[in-house]
C-alpha cells in the first residue's frame, strides 16, 4: 500500500514539474518577444503548477513587476484622460495579478494612491452608466438600456437601483410579447416569452398570472374514446383503462363519463364533447383484426460430438462420440390493428387519423437432447473437432439451458398494450 501511494504521489509530481517547466519556457519565449503581460501569466502559471521553482519564482519577481508597472501606467493614462471603463478594466486586471501573486509569497508594488482614484472612477462611471440607462429606459429601449446596465453591474453591481433597471430592461420586451400574443391566443408564443422572464425573476408585474393562464391554456386535456366495436369492445375498454394512466407533464387525462359508453355516434358531437368535459383533444379509437398465434415450435434432429478420452498400451487418447439432440425453435404472437383520430377543440377539427400495427411476439429457441445426457457439456461440440478454435460454442450450449415455455397470451396483450401506450404517449407529447 505505501509504494502504491508513493507511486501516486511521484505520478502527480511528475506531471506538475512538466508543467511547470512548459509554462516556464513558454514564458521565456513571451518575453524574448517583448510580450510581458504573456510571459507574465506564464511565470505565474508555473509557480503556481510548482511553488518551489525558484527560476520561476525571480522571474515573476521580475517580469511579473513590469506587468504591474505596465498597468499602472495604463490605469495613470486612461484616468488622466477620463477614460474610465479602460481605467477600471486595467485595475481590476492590476489586482487580480497582485492577490494571485500575493497567494505565492510574491509581492508586486503599484502606487496606492491609485486605490483612492480607482474608487472615484468607479463613481463617476458608473453615474454615467446609469444616467445613460435611465435615458434609454424613457425612450422604450431596453437593448441600448441593457448595454450600460451590463457595464455597472461588470464593475459596481450593487450601485443605486441598478439590479431593478437590469430586471425591467431584460423582461420588458418579454412581457409586451406576450401581453400582444396572449390578446392573439397565440399562447405558444405567449409561453416562450414568459419563460424568458422566468429565467431572471419571478416577481416582475403581473407575470405569476399571465404565467399561470398560459400554462393552463396550453395544458393539454385528452380524452380518450374507444368505438365498442363488436369483438373487440373489451380489448378497447382495457386499453382505454391503460392509456387513461399516462402521466406526462403538460397533460391532463379526462376519465370517461360512463353515461357516453351506450353512445353510437360519439365522432358526430365531438365539439360538443369536448366543449361539456374541457378536453382539448379527443381520442377516438378501435381495436380491430386481432390475432393471437403460435407458430411451432418445430424440432430439427442434429448431431453433437462428446469428446472423451482412454487409454490404450499405456497412452492417452482423445475422440468424439455422436450424441443426438434436437434444435427447437417457435413464435407466439399476439397482434392487433389499432385506429385513432384525433380531434383538436381548438382548431375544431380532426387533425390527424392513423392506423397502427401494434405486435408482439414470444420466440423461444432452445436444445434438448434425445434422451439423458450425463456428460459434460463443456466437452460437447457442435461440430466435430478438427484442431482449430470454434467460434459461437458457448452461446451454442446455453441454448441446452434456455427457456423453454412461451409467454401465455395473456402476458403478451398486456406487453402489447403497454407498447400501445408508449406509443400514444410520443404522439400526445407532439400536440400543439
Amino acid at each position: 500500500m505505501k509504494t502504491i501511494c508513493t507511486l501516486i504521489i511521484s505520478s502527480i509530481l511528475f506531471w506538475a514539474c512538466s508543467g511547470a517547466k512548459k509554462y516556464y519556457k513558454q514564458g521565456l519565449k513571451y518575453e524574448e518577444s517583448g510580450m510581458i503581460e504573456m510571459a507574465a501569466d506564464m511565470y505565474l502559471n508555473a509557480l503556481k503548477a510548482k511553488p518551489t521553482f525558484i527560476e520561476a519564482r525571480i522571474k515573476l519577481k521580475d517580469i511579473g513587476q513590469k506587468h504591474i508597472t505596465r498597468l499602472s501606467s495604463s490605469f495613470f493614462k486612461n484616468y488622466s484622460t477620463q477614460d474610465y471603463e479602460s481605467c477600471l478594466e486595467n485595475f481590476v486586471k492590476l489586482k487580480a495579478y497582485c492577490e494571485q501573486s500575493q497567494s505565492l509569497e510574491i509581492s508586486l508594488d503599484y502606487p496606492k494612491s491609485y486605490n483612492d482614484d480607482f474608487n472615484n472612477a468607479l463613481e463617476l462611471f458608473s453615474e454615467d452608466q446609469y444616467g445613460r440607462s435611465k435615458q434609454w429606459l424613457q425612450k422604450k429601449r431596453y437593448n441600448e438600456a441593457l448595454q450600460h446596465i451590463q457595464k455597472i453591474r461588470k464593475y459596481n453591481p450593487d450601485y443605486k437601483n441598478t439590479q431593478e433597471l437590469y430586471v425591467m430592461a431584460s423582461c420588458e420586451p418579454s412581457y409586451q410579447s406576450a401581453i400582444q400574443t396572449i390578446s392573439q391566443k397565440n399562447y405558444s408564443s405567449a409561453y416562450q416569452s414568459l419563460n424568458t422572464i422566468r429565467g431572471i425573476t419571478q416577481s416582475y408585474k403581473d407575470y405569476t398570472d399571465l404565467w399561470e393562464l398560459t400554462t393552463l391554456k396550453l395544458k393539454k386535456r385528452i380524452l380518450f374514446l374507444p368505438r365498442f366495436t363488436k369483438g373487440s369492445s373489451n380489448w378497447e375498454l382495457e386499453l382505454n383503462q391503460l392509456l387513461s394512466s399516462l402521466q406526462n407533464p403538460g397533460i391532463e387525462i379526462i376519465s370517461e363519463p360512463a353515461v357516453l359508453k351506450p353512445a353510437a355516434q360519439i365522432e358526430l358531437h365531438q365539439n360538443v364533447l369536448a366543449q361539456a368535459l374541457g378536453a382539448s383533444h379527443v381520442v377516438l379509437f378501435t381495436v380491430t383484426e386481432i390475432s393471437q398465434n403460435t407458430v411451432g415450435p418445430r424440432r430439427t434432429s442434429y448431431t453433437a460430438y462428446q469428446e472423451y478420452r482412454y487409454k490404450k498400451n499405456d497412452q492417452v487418447y482423445t475422440d468424439y462420440k455422436s450424441v443426438p439432440y434436437f434444435n427447437v425453435r417457435g413464435e407466439r404472437y399476439v397482434q392487433y390493428k389499432f385506429q385513432y383520430s384525433i380531434f383538436d377543440k381548438r382548431q375544431n377539427r380532426i387533425t390527424e387519423s392513423k392506423s397502427e400495427l401494434v405486435k408482439i411476439s414470444d420466440v423461444i429457441e432452445y436444445n434438448e437432447f434425445d434422451g439423458k445426457y450425463q456428460d459434460n457439456l463443456n466437452s460437447l461440440f457442435r461440430n466435430r473437432p478438427n484442431g482449430s478454435f470454434v467460434i459461437g460454442e458457448g452461446a451454442w450450449r446455453n441454448l441446452f439451458s434456455a427457456r423453454n415455455r412461451f409467454m401465455s397470451y395473456e402476458e403478451l396483450k398486456q406487453q402489447a398494450f403497454e407498447k400501445n401506450k408508449s406509443m400514444m404517449s410520443s404522439i400526445i407529447n407532439r400536440l400543439p
